[in-house]
C-alpha cells in the first residue's frame, strides 16, 4: 500500500522541516510531554464511550470512563515515555505523573458529563480512518475521525490549556 501523510505528519513538517526528517525519516522519537499524555487520556475514555454508545444509545457510568481515561492515560505514560521540563524534574516526575493522572480522572469526569451526552454517533463513525488517495503522488492523506454523529457533525475532541479559536480550527491542517 502507499505511503501516508497525517496531520501529525504535516504539522511538524511546516513547523521544522529537521524534526520531521529526524523523527518521521531518521525514526528518532522523542516522548512526548505529559499534557500530550493527558489528552490521549481524556481520547481513551470518549472513545470507549462512543464505540459502545453508538449502538446502545446511552453513555457509560461516569466512572467507567474515568477508569477508562485513566487506564488510557498510564498506558499512554508506559508506553511512549515522557519528556518532563526541568520544573517537573526537581519537583519529581513521580508527584509530576500522580497530579496529571488526577487531572485526567478530573477532565474524563466533566467530559464524560457535560460533553459525552451531547453527541449520538451514528454506527461505525467511532476512531474511523480515513484516507485520502492522491493520484501521481507518492503519499495518500490518512486522518482518524474520533466521531460523526446523528446531526452530521465530524468530532474531533481535544484537549488544551486555552480554548481554541476559530481561526485555530480554520487553520487545523486534521480538521
Amino acid at each position: 500500500m502507499k505511503p501516508y501523510l497525517s496531520p501529525s505528519q504535516l504539522n511538524t513538517a511546516c513547523r521544522c522541516p529537521e524534526a520531521y526528517r529526524r523523527s518521521y525519516i531518521e525514526g528518532e522519537k522523542i516522548p512526548p510531554g505529559i499534557a500530550a499524555h493527558t489528552g490521549t487520556g481524556v481520547h481513551a475514555g470518549a472513545a470507549a464511550n462512543f464505540r459502545q454508545k453508538q449502538f446502545s444509545h446511552n453513555d457509560l457510568p461516569v466512572a467507567d470512563i474515568v477508569e477508562a481515561s485513566v487506564a488510557g492515560f498510564e498506558e499512554a505514560v508506559s508506553s511512549r515515555g515522557t519528556s518532563f521540563s526541568d520544573s517537573d524534574r526537581s519537583r519529581g516526575t513521580g508527584l509530576v505523573i500522580s497530579e496529571e493522572k488526577d487531572r485526567v480522572a478530573r477532565l474524563a469526569e466533566v467530559h464524560a458529563v457535560t460533553v459525552q451526552p451531547e453527541y449520538q454517533p451514528v454506527p461505525e463513525s467511532v476512531e474511523q480512518s480515513v484516507r485520502i488517495t492522491l493520484p501521481d503522488s507518492s503519499h495518500d492523506l490518512l486522518g482518524v475521525v474520533d466521531l460523526i454523529d446523528e446531526k452530521d457533525r465530524v468530532v474531533d475532541f481535544k484537549t488544551a490549556k486555552r480554548k481554541k479559536s476559530q481561526r485555530d480550527a480554520d487553520d487545523s491542517v486534521q480538521l
